[in-house]
């Protein structure tokens, strides 16, 4: 049995494959498999994919038809093998000391959480994080995911490692939601798995490079904006709710972060009066307006939807719109 189990989700990527694979087989922690799942992918993947697999033992591969990312990963896990499991994104690289640095730091009710980056001359620097929020080393309660949240480390699949008997035994797989659009997968399978363990240890360390590029797996539809950030704060407000010692505090930061997003995504259908309409009187929007500091946002559109003036608010967006059209 490998001690770890790594999957990749293949789709599409055939410009940035190899290099992910190298960066992956180039790691100081060699007690791994690799699973390579080709999710139907229309370049030539699938026979990168079984070309990495006939040079190195530890490699499989998984050809399925395509059915997204989500499910690319749940049959992954299905067919993993290793004590613990590690999520990597076919257009991403880690660093060589990914995963030793997790693996060193993981217990049997351990979270080990590392940090990533967008910039490769940081990949596998230290993570300066704000110290009165999370500090590299130090165990923390269950409870203090949610910090973890705050200082932008946690709700995503790929910057930790997860014990399989842990997901086995609770029948954890992601969201598959192909057909709309995959979104927030991560964070409902980490919130889940994290109702099993007893703590959380951030490594320190960027040891994953994350791969903005137009087409990468990861990116989110901006037309879904609003579901997403709704469902996220459905989730943490109820995670909070069950785990935090203050929620109050805990809801004021997270209705005050998730309203920014709120309002991004009401500009964006500042042209449909339904949209706005739906938005608006949606009760995610209120309990963020309500709970939150929106001292920061624009004082006149806070109070239109407060007030939910959807009519003004409209006429609000128009009149910016037609500012900038005529802009000089």
């Amino acid at each position: 049995m490998p001690e770890i189990s790594i999957i990749v989700p293949v789709y599409n990527t055939e410009k940035y494959l190899r290099r992910c694979v190298h960066s992956i087989l180039d790691q100081t922690f060699t007690d791994f498999e690799l699973i390579l799942v080709d999710d139907g992918s229309p370049d030539n993947c699938g026979a990168i994919c079984d070309e990495y697999a006939r040079a190195d033992h530890r490699i499989r591969v998984i050809h399925q038809s395509n059915r997204g990312a989500a499910a690319a990963r749940n049959a992954g896990i299905d067919e993993a093998e290793g004590r613990h499991i590690a999520f990597c994104d076919s257009d991403d690289i880690v660093s060589s000391m990914w995963l030793e640095r997790l693996v060193t730091t993981a217990g049997e009710k351990v979270l080990p959480v590392g940090a990533f980056c967008a910039d490769e001359k940081h990949l596998g620097a230290a993570r300066r994080i704000d110290s009165s929020i999370v500090v590299a080393g130090k165990e923390y309660p269950r409870e203090c995911y949610f910090d973890l949240n705050i200082a932008g480390l946690a709700g995503f699949l790929w910057n930790a490692l997860y014990r399989r008997e842990i997901i086995n035994r609770h029948h954890i797989r992601l969201r598959e939601l192909h057909e709309k659009g995959d979104y927030n997968e991560d964070l409902l399978f980490t919130l889940n798995y994290i109702r099993y363990i007893d703590s959380v240890l951030y490594t320190g360390y960027a040891d994953y490079l994350y791969n903005t590029h137009e087409n990468s797996l990861s990116r989110g539809s901006q037309i879904l904006m609003f579901e997403k950030y709704a469902e996220k704060y459905r989730v943490w407000s109820e995670f909070i709710k069950n785990e935090s010692s203050s929620p109050d505090e805990k809801t004021r930061i997270l209705s005050t972060t998730v309203l920014y997003f709120f309002l991004t995504a009401l500009r964006a259908q500042s042209g449909s009066i339904r949209e706005i309409k739906r938005i608006v009187l949606s009760n995610e929007v209120c309990e963020c307006i309500s709970k939150g500091d929106t001292s920061k946002e624009n004082p006149l559109e806070i109070k239109l939807i407060r007030e939910k003036k959807v009519l003004e608010l409209f006429t609000y967006y128009q009149l910016i719109r037609l500012k900038e059209k005529i802009k000089p």
